[in-house]
């Protein structure tokens, strides 16, 4: 398995022009949603959150859910995103998660606990790991690292990694608190998409987390906020 990471990740290197942008979202509301949730049952993760979000984002910025094939640049209609697994083996699988915007919350969770599910039990197949239009990677629970950059998995034209959650002081209406942030880097090829283009997505995403009360319907029965 690691020989063939290390032959897409060549590939990678080779074949993109990749730019990373870095950003610290505050979701502070996300965190207290759980919280209060939690005493009703175990509520959806932040990833999961975080994947409704994107199904949103995605829809907003479509130059993101794309594939570039030698100098021409595929828009992809289904939003199907790749999420990173951990094995205990400690490789990582992508297995895809289709049609994410047509899928509600309670959805994503269930499909997306099947895909995590067979991927650790070696039962997914070839066609659960292609064809997405673009790849979510949480790079777990590390408290001193904030920051990460992640190859891109070609022909996609951009990658989001997240590092775990922190607590800080923040500042709203004057006066000084305690705000949860997450820290996020998009990796993008250049050639596809440009540094604009990067930051109005995280903004989005960010217009997104920060209510995440809208992330329970399907991302296409809804009509998210704007950035």
């Amino acid at each position: 398995m690691q020989r063939q990471t290390s032959k897409l990740l060549s590939n990678s290197r080779a074949e993109t022009v990749e730019v990373t942008v870095f950003a610290e979202i505050d979701v502070t509301a996300l965190v207290r949603l759980r919280t209060e949730r939690r005493e009703n049952g175990r509520p959806p993760s932040v990833t999961h959150f975080i994947l409704a979000a994107l199904a949103r984002t995605l829809i907003a910025h479509p130059e993101f859910n794309a594939h570039l094939v030698g100098s021409e640049i595929h828009f992809l209609k289904s939003v199907d995103i790749g999420f990173a697994v951990s094995l205990d083996s400690g490789d990582l699988l992508s297995p895809v998660l289709r049609n994410v915007a047509s899928r509600d919350l309670g959805n994503i969770v269930a499909a997306a606990a099947d895909l995590a599910k067979r991927a650790r039990s070696g039962d997914l197949i070839l066609a659960d790991m292609k064809g997405a239009g673009f790849t979510f990677s949480s790079v777990g629970q590390a408290k001193a690292a904030r920051f990460a950059t992640v190859v891109l998995p070609v022909p996609q034209v951009a990658i989001l990694a997240a590092m775990a959650i922190y607590d800080t002081p923040v500042v709203c209406d004057g006066k000084v608190g305690i705000g949860s942030v997450l820290p996020v880097s998009l990796s993008f090829d250049h050639r596809a998409v440009n540094g604009a283009a990067a930051t109005e997505f995280l903004d989005t995403l960010a217009a997104h987390l920060a209510r995440p009360e809208t992330l329970f319907a399907a991302a296409n029965s809804t009509e998210g906020p704007s950035a």
